[in-house]
């Protein structure tokens, strides 16, 4: 019984830390469609977007108003692991990568080896389910509006889970 209430314990600390539940996991399991292309809408309704639409390794990505380029447009790769994705820009063919600690996100060209380009989408993030999360796959954090502003051009980094709304985004199929 008091090992039941111990494991019980460890599961709600682990769902407090990360803010994923197997419960959010299922729900969005099948959701990705690696076939299509995305744009990824941050709660400001801007685009994920490749500076100026530079196709070179290190272009910063950021937030932008939607014009329908295709630096605004992504697609999902699958990886090695279940449920974990490379996200790549449908302009240059790079993918969007953490440089790690506070530094913006950027675009690199794809690697097998590179765990700092693989995401872990969660949907179902409160209060709207409609809304994903981009947690990395190394666990260093989530994909992050910094500071929550709706400045155009702003530089997306990976920061420190919050389940804030500058954590939440939005796929529209293209």
């Amino acid at each position: 019984m008091r090992l039941r209430k111990l494991a019980a314990l460890a599961a709600t600390a682990a769902v407090a830390v990360t803010g994923v539940s197997t419960a959010t996991a299922s729900a969005w399991s099948g959701s990705i469609d690696t076939g299509t292309q995305y744009r990824i809408e941050t709660f400001g309704s801007l685009a994920l977007d490749v500076q100026g639409g530079a196709q070179y390794d290190g272009a910063p990505v950021i937030q932008w108003p939607y014009n329908g380029g295709a630096n605004q447009k992504w697609r999902f790769l699958p990886t090695a692991t279940p449920l974990q994705y490379k996200i790549q820009n449908v302009n240059s063919g790079k993918c969007l990568t953490s440089l790690g600690g506070r530094y913006g996100l950027v675009q690199f060209t794809c690697s097998l080896r590179t765990v700092n380009q693989e995401w872990v989408p969660v949907f179902g993030s409160y209060p709207d389910p409609t809304q994903v999360r981009f947690h990395t796959a190394n666990g260093t954090g989530s994909l992050d509006v910094p500071g929550g502003t709706g400045s155009w051009g702003v530089q997306l980094l990976v920061w420190p889970y919050s389940g804030a709304l500058n954590q939440q985004f939005h796929l529209t199929p293209m």
